[in-house]
């Protein structure tokens, strides 16, 4: 690697400022007093003084925005616009032009926390140095620091440059704050090769753990005739990576593919076309690491590597039906809650129990059982069973179960800190309708379906109401729809209930 620079040009004076926040500003020490002083309503706000835009088109001062909130570092040189050469040393962000009056010659840069310009009294020491006075064209130059990594270079100098040229005007001067606007190469679009079902492309992570950009495009995607579901191997040889992704018109539709069979998925994701706006929205394949195990080192992260896309003759994986063993159980016996959480959760539930000082389980379905009996469902049986749970555990969860009616049959589910009351009926086409208090359930639905090939889905009602109106919003759900006759034995009642958790969470 080049000798890290450290220069520009000769004569810079440096400054170093603490810093905590998003802005910067610059102006001269005799404008502070009119600076800080409100012309209108606009007090101004964290180190902002107020009326800034028509102070700044004065050229009263001259502010910037910063991308991450680290301590300043800037370099202040007076002087003729810089040459090509002397820029060469590194690489910079499109440079910003501004205007600035600097009528006494004593040059303030200040952060946020450092301001003695704004509404707030500051917390640090901001910066200054003295130039000659005069009016000036204010350059404002930022290190490109993707570019530096992109091309293995090192710079050691300041990470913004303030270039004071005289002879400004207000016909330069910045209309607001002069902002933050990354530039990244875009030679990457299009450079790609294609020979059979494999691709000699480029690869963009943009962090460690969770994404990544393929350079390739709709062309790409047509001359290679990807279907979704559709699996690409990445090999990125400068990190030792092999992602595998399922391919589709958008992330949640690839979820829904099975993982390809005999093929090492170890890292796995999904992948869709999308438009970058990191890139004047050049289109590119979009890639989510969902597995990710390996962090990609900070030197191979925001460039682009080489690697290599090869689309796999894979076939999906086959899933088995998930059938849980069934226990016999006592629901009311489980220490699944502290005695005050019941009556919290269940308030709108069972009428009267949020006046309790506390809600003990055989209580609550004591109560639960006189509910569902009113509506001609009386409690059949109470069976456990274990579900998996991220890091490997094994969750218990215990459903007493209710049969009687026609259109629907009921359940009371539980697991330590959660219940779920609720009424269930499943369609004629396989799929389930089921209503009552079951936010986190839905959440659960939700994300297990977003994971999983498309099939049979849950349409979920969450009520937080008494059981009969729980009951008539269900009836209003299932109206119109075909729906089959509810189970009214015990093993019919828990083949159904069966269906309906292989439905909602296989």
């Amino acid at each position: 690697m080049p000798k890290a620079k450290s220069v520009v040009r000769a004569g810079g004076v440096p400054l170093e400022v603490s810093n905590s926040g998003l802005e910067v500003w610059i102006y001269d020490d005799a404008n502070r007093d009119e600076l800080k002083t409100a012309r209108g309503e606009d007090e101004g706000a964290g180190g902002m003084p107020p009326d800034f835009v028509a102070k700044t088109l004065e050229g009263l001062i001259v502010g910037y925005s910063l991308m991450q909130d680290d301590g300043l570092s800037v370099e202040v040189h007076v002087g003729a616009p810089f040459t090509e050469k002397e820029l060469s040393v590194a690489r910079w962000l499109e440079p910003q032009v501004a205007f600035l009056k600097v009528p006494s010659g004593k040059l303030c840069v200040e952060s946020n926390d450092a301001s003695r310009i704004g509404p707030e009294d500051p917390g640090e020491k901001g910066a200054s140095t003295t130039v000659p006075k005069g009016d000036y064209r204010l350059t404002l130059y930022r290190v490109d620091h993707e570019a530096l990594d992109r091309e293995g270079l090192e710079w050691k100098g300041a990470q913004e440059l303030i270039l004071l040229t005289p002879g400004g005007s207000t016909a330069e001067a910045a209309e607001y704050l002069l902002p933050f606007e990354q530039r990244r190469d875009t030679s990457w679009v299009g450079k790609y090769t294609i020979k059979g079902k494999t691709i000699d492309a480029l690869v963009w992570f943009p962090d460690r753990w969770d994404t990544f950009v393929l350079n390739l495009d709709s062309t790409t995607i047509a001359k290679l005739a990807l279907k979704p579901g559709a699996y690409l191997r990445t090999t990125v040889p400068a990190t030792g990576l092999t992602l595998v992704t399922t391919f589709a018109d958008k992330w949640d539709d690839a979820r829904r593919f099975p993982p390809p069979d005999g093929v090492d998925i170890t890292e796995f994701g999904y992948a869709a076309l999308s438009p970058m706006q990191d890139w004047n929205g050049a289109e590119a394949l979009f890639c989510r690491r969902d597995d990710g195990k390996t962090k990609v080192e900070d030197n191979n992260v925001t460039v682009w590597l080489p690697c290599t896309v090869e689309v796999l003759d894979a076939k999906p994986r086959q899933t088995k039906e998930t059938t849980r063993r069934f226990s016999d159980a006592t629901l009311k016996d489980k220490a699944y809650f502290d005695p005050g959480f019941l009556g919290f959760i269940l308030s709108d539930v069972l009428p009267g129990v949020g006046d309790l000082d506390e809600l003990l389980l055989p209580e609550a379905i004591k109560r639960f059982d006189k509910a569902f009996d009113d509506l001609i469902l009386i409690p059949l049986c109470d069976v456990s069973w274990e579900e998996d749970a991220p890091g490997g555990k094994k969750v218990e969860f215990t459903a007493r179960l209710y049969t009687g009616r026609d259109e629907c049959f009921a359940m009371v589910m539980a697991q330590e800190g959660n219940i779920h009351p609720g009424l269930l009926t499943e369609r004629a086409d396989g799929q389930w309708i089921v209503t009552g208090l079951l936010d986190d359930m839905e959440r659960a639905i939700r994300d297990a379906e977003s994971r999983r090939p498309a099939g049979p889905k849950t349409t979920v009602t969450c009520v937080d109401a008494n059981v009969r109106e729980t009951f008539e919003s269900h009836l209003e759900a299932i109206k119109g729809v075909e729906i089959k006759n509810a189970p009214t034995t015990r093993a019919a009642v828990e083949g159904a209930f069966q269906r309906f958790l292989a439905t909602a969470f296989a």
